[in-house]
């Protein structure tokens, strides 16, 4: 950048050229794996054209045909199916998906508008509706997460997400406070939010560690303590 030369091992080539291969390799098809697939594909495309690797020739379709598989478990709500033949959407399956095909379309991959704008709906409907139970407040913040990636989430939600934070497992906090970030306006309840969440963190020598004791009854949305 700026005429500044960067130089870069043969072995540190080989293991990008090696990742990419792996990662157009993966075996698995649910939603959540075809996402968790296709967020790093189109990272390592830009990590590889940055350092002049050469991706696979047929690298470009293969993206290609990952978000044309995400899309067609979009329903007509606007959200999302864990598997081709299944009828209910998933809302946090809904809500990574979304966000995994926002970033590649913020990456120049041919993602359709009407698909975002479908799925924003549904997050909507997410966010906007009743949270009766501990884990509907997980999907509403995740949900309130994407959309204010994309740019459409209301002051208003922002809000009341905010006063019922301690409703909220860390990693639903965490979430909230990426929310806050990228909204306009939300920034002095993101320095609050901020302040709490660093209160939780644990220094053990250079090891930083979250504890929470929330058992198991968010692993359906793939928590762990390591993730949090």
């Amino acid at each position: 950048v700026g005429g500044l030369e960067v130089s870069v091992s043969q072995s540190a080539l080989v293991g990008i050229e090696a990742a990419f291969e792996q990662l157009h390799s993966y075996p698995w098809y649910c939603t959540e794996q075809l996402s968790s697939r296709l967020l790093p594909v189109v990272a390592t495309s830009s990590l590889a054209k940055s350092f002049g690797v050469e991706t696979p020739a047929v690298g470009d379709t293969k993206t290609a045909d990952l978000i044309s598989q995400i899309v067609s478990r979009q329903r007509s709500s606007g959200g999302f199916v864990l598997w081709n033949d299944s009828y209910t959407e998933l809302p946090w399956v809904s809500a990574y998906a979304t966000w995994v095909l926002s970033e590649a379309k913020r990456r120049g991959e041919p993602v359709a508008e009407d698909v975002l704008a479908r799925a924003s709906q549904y997050l909507s409907g997410l966010v906007n509706e009743q949270q009766a139970t501990e884990l509907d407040w997980v999907y509403g913040v995740s949900a309130l997460d994407v959309l204010a990636g994309l740019g459409h989430a209301q002051r208003a939600d922002l809000d009341r997400w905010f006063e019922a934070r301690e409703r909220l497992p860390l990693f639903g906090r965490a979430l909230l406070l990426h929310a806050l970030w990228a909204s306009e306006g939300t920034q002095v309840r993101a320095r609050s939010l901020q302040r709490e969440l660093e209160n939780a963190i644990h220094l053990d020598g250079e090891i930083a560690r979250v504890s929470e004791n929330v058992g198991d009854k968010y692993l359906v949305v793939f928590d762990s303590p390591v993730r949090t």
